[in-house]
């Protein structure tokens, strides 16, 4: 499977590169060097079955990867090469919705890079352009809780909750809970818990 170039590889080392802790202490470092000279090899071929986004989440891995090695200038670049390939992507786009499959990609790329200012105007924009889907202030709480913007972030959320349904609502109270969290708030905190709970409860089985 690593052998191929497509998006199943890249899943495949990324989920291999996260068992790389099992192995003994001097093979680690050997183990994670040869899976990034593979995702560089998969990047670099011009036959690589990946869509975008699926070249964006391989970046990701890179970088990951070069941070478990302790190479910063290594991962940063890997996160520049990715911050232009999305750049490129979301210019590209000919809708908000197709804008939208970027917007995890952009959000926690641009957090990585301390640059969460600089995307935040985009992710507002999505909110505004598709006012039915929960994804874009779903994202935009999570960034604004990274940027410690919480008020905002709860008011995001508070916009994302009646939009979304079944297993992502609850990825949406956990976000809320998350923030409560960051400021303090314990009874919020565990109201927001509970609801977690009794709402993934209230879900049909499978």
């Amino acid at each position: 499977l690593i052998k191929a170039k497509s998006s199943a590889s890249t899943d495949f080392i990324y989920y291999a590169s996260t068992c790389a802790e099992s192995l003994a202490p001097e093979a680690v470092n050997d183990y994670r060097t040869k899976l990034l000279a593979r995702l560089d090899e998969i990047l670099a071929a011009e036959d690589a079955a990946l869509s975008v986004d699926d070249r964006s989440d391989a970046l990701g891995t890179s970088r990951g990867i070069a941070e478990k090695l302790g190479d910063k200038d290594r991962a940063m670049k890997y996160a520049r090469t990715q911050q232009t390939l999305l750049a490129q992507a979301v210019k590209a786009a000919e809708t908000p919705k197709e804008e939208m499959t970027y917007i995890w990609h952009q959000v926690s790329l641009h957090a990585y890079l301390q640059e969460g200012e600089k995307i935040l105007p985009w992710v507002q924009s999505l909110v505004t352009r598709l006012p039915k889907e929960y994804d874009p202030p779903y994202r935009q709480a999570w960034l604004l809780l990274k940027l410690s913007k919480y008020e905002q972030a709860l008011a995001s959320v508070s916009l994302a909750l009646p939009l979304v349904d079944g297993a992502r609502k609850g990825r949406v109270l956990i976000l809320q809970a998350e923030i409560y969290k960051a400021q303090g708030k314990s009874k919020e905190e565990r109201a927001s818990r509970e609801a977690v709970i009794a709402h993934y409860k209230s879900l049909a089985p499978g």
